[in-house]
C-alpha cells in the first residue's frame, strides 16, 4: 500500500467543506494530568463532581478522570453514570482490579517468591556499586 493511501489529507475537502455543521468532541483531562504525581493534593470527590457538571455545561462530552500515582493494589467499586440534561439516565457499579504490570511486577514476584536470591542479588549489586563509585578518583574542586 502507498502512503497515499495511509495519509489523508484534510485540505482536500477545499471549500466546500461546511465547518459550520462539523462536530466536535472535547475529551477533558483535566482530573487526570494533575493526579499523576503523589504529592498532588487530590480534590475531594464532591469537588471532583462539580468538575464533571461544568464541564458537562461547556458542551464537553468525555473526562478521562485518571488514576492517582500512588493508588494502592486491590479490588475498588466504581460507580459510572450516564447524564442526559442533567438527570441521572443510566447507572452501574462494577468491581475492577489494580494489579502490578510490567517490570514492577516481575521486581515483586522476585521478590516474594525468591527472597533470599532477590536479597542477596540486591545487596551484591550495591556491593558492586559502592566498589565502582570508589574506584572513581576524588577530586577536591
Amino acid at each position: 500500500m502507498d502512503a497515499q493511501g495511509l495519509i489523508y489529507d484534510w485540505n482536500s475537502q477545499g471549500a466546500e467543506f461546511d465547518w459550520r455543521q462539523a462536530r466536535v468532541d472535547l475529551n477533558d483531562e483535566t482530573l487526570r494530568d494533575g493526579l499523576q504525581c503523589p504529592s498532588v493534593k487530590d480534590p475531594k470527590v464532591e469537588q471532583k463532581v462539580r468538575l464533571l457538571h461544568l464541564m458537562a455545561d461547556l458542551g464537553i462530552v468525555a473526562a478521562d478522570i485518571g488514576l492517582p500515582g500512588d493508588l494502592q493494589i486491590g479490588t475498588y467499586t466504581v460507580e459510572t453514570m450516564v447524564v442526559r440534561s442533567g438527570k441521572v439516565v443510566g447507572r452501574t457499579v462494577e468491581k475492577f482490579n489494580v494489579r502490578l504490570s510490567g517490570i514492577e511486577r516481575w521486581i515483586w514476584n522476585a521478590a516474594h517468591d525468591y527472597p533470599w536470591l532477590f536479597g542477596g542479588l540486591f545487596t551484591l549489586a550495591a556491593m558492586l556499586l559502592g566498589i565502582v563509585l570508589t574506584a572513581i578518583p576524588y577530586r577536591p574542586r
